[in-house]
């Protein structure tokens, strides 16, 4: 059993600094109960709170967060992508799940992720470097047109391990960008179709469907021309 206060003003972890953590944690009889948790990264504010419950056969966790200004960039980098978009997020997290291990923690994981962006960048470079041949996949990253981010929103239900991409959208001045499919969080592994639409006559070409298959860490990104049909700017019909 336990009562612990924490306040760190400065702590580094890996490309992120943090600031202001500030942390109470209690336990009691096998449980634990962190709230509240909040923390600085650069601009960006996280609260969070936390409950593990470790009293009965199996460990149940629970957590909330919710975060501001979070920079997608850094994120991404920390995690082995690079600085493939720079962009500001806020959004809301609220997962709980319950497993003995990580593999069956993320097969339980019920709830919600979602997340919301504005006035960014894909950082055609990196983006390139992330996977070989994505420059010729995603021709419409290195446009000028159509790589500054008006709006990012995305909703991922979460149910027994399944990420649904329920909403998810990227616009940009010259695209319109939707993802639908799933991730499967306890096999780490993505299932993913990209569909593009054009609002300019020059990127009509680029208006083909991309799937994006594999591992989280290392996915695979192709195109099937005989998915679509594209005739119109933004015209693309998807075949059953």
């Amino acid at each position: 059993d336990a009562d612990v206060q924490l306040s760190v003003k400065r702590m580094a972890v890996k490309e992120l600094a943090l600031t202001k953590v500030q942390l109470q944690a209690h336990l009691k009889d096998g449980t634990l109960t962190a709230a509240p948790v909040a923390l600085s990264v650069d601009e960006g504010r996280v609260m969070a709170r936390l409950k593990v419950d470790q009293s009965g056969a199996t460990p149940t966790i629970d957590v909330h967060a919710s975060w501001r200004d979070l920079d997608a960039g850094k994120i991404a980098a920390m995690i082995g992508q690079g600085r493939i978009v720079t962009m500001k997020l806020d959004g809301e997290a609220d997962v709980k799940s319950t497993g003995n291990t990580t593999q069956m923690l993320a097969a339980t994981a019920t709830g919600y992720i979602n997340l919301i962006g504005r006035d960014g960048q894909i950082n055609d470079t990196a983006l390139t470097d992330l996977t070989k041949g994505i420059g010729s996949i995603f021709p419409w990253v290195s446009n000028k047109d159509a790589n500054q981010i008006s709006c990012f929103v995305a909703k991922w239900p979460l149910d027994k391990g399944n990420a649904v991409a329920q909403t998810v959208m990227l616009d940009t001045s010259g695209v319109l960008v939707k993802v639908t499919g799933n991730v499967d969080l306890p096999g780490e592994l993505l299932h993913l179709t990209v569909n593009t639409k054009a609002k300019k006559i020059s990127l009509a070409s680029f208006a083909v469907p991309l799937r994006i298959k594999g591992s989280l860490l290392a996915p695979r990104i192709d195109v099937n021309p005989g998915e679509a049909v594209v005739s119109t700017v933004g015209d693309v019909a998807l075949a059953p």
